[in-house]
């Protein structure tokens, strides 16, 4: 993929998760393994390069869900195969 989309696509992410759109502490499993992760830190906090870690990871999964959502919307546009039933 072009880099430019990359960048757009991060600058996506963050808004998204700026204005809310996309919380990750709206999700139960997350939250729980967001307290194990805490509770393992004496200070109660992240280190800076776990919660970096995290944040890549999850730009990572964004941008794999914004690609995958773009190829299924391409996809299910194309005309139906010779070969396919019905």
């Amino acid at each position: 993929m072009v880099i430019g989309v990359d960048i757009r696509i991060n600058e996506l992410y963050y808004f998204e998760t700026e204005h809310s759109r996309l919380n990750f502490a709206n999700y139960p499993e997350y939250r729980q393994a967001m307290a194990r992760a805490e509770a393992l830190c004496p200070e109660g906090e992240l280190p800076a390069p776990y919660f970096q870690l995290l944040d890549t990871a999850n730009r990572i999964s964004f941008t794999h869900g914004f690609r995958l959502g773009l190829g299924l919307a391409r996809w299910a546009d194309l005309p139906p195969s010779p070969e396919a039933p019905g």
